[in-house]
């Protein structure tokens, strides 16, 4: 839960932004994003460094700016979600308490002060 709860940190979603982005994930993801990047049973990983399964399963094309930018995050949550938790149920366990965690810390409510430019200047591309 920790890989996820840094991933989605990382994200720099806040507010309103991050509840939709909650909502799509729980509700959103269709039959047809999770089978576009349906890993091949080698490509699960049930041991190793989760943060290493995630960062490997980034979304191949350039990272949008934007609109788009929700989209690209739900495409590499389905693509990474797969490879570290096969199970769908408990994928659903950990998305629950994964958004729990950012209810807690008020993400979900009072969006954290942060500057966009530099959070953007900062992720890994």
């Amino acid at each position: 839960m920790k890989a996820a709860i840094d991933w989605v940190s990382g994200l720099g979603l806040t507010g309103s932004y991050l509840q939709g982005f909650f909502a799509e994930l729980r509700d959103g993801i269709t039959f047809l994003v999770f089978a576009k990047v349906k890993p091949r049973p080698e490509e699960v990983s049930l041991e190793g460094d989760p943060q290493q399964v995630i960062e490997s399963s980034r979304p191949k094309r350039e990272v949008p700016f934007g609109p788009g930018y929700a989209s690209y995050c739900v495409e590499w949550y389905a693509c990474w979600c797969q490879r570290l938790i096969p199970d769908r149920e408990m994928r659903k366990k950990v998305l629950e308490s994964v958004e729990q965690h950012f209810g807690e810390k008020k993400w979900l409510v009072e969006p954290r002060a942060f500057n966009r430019e530099e959070w953007w200047a900062s992720l890994p591309w």
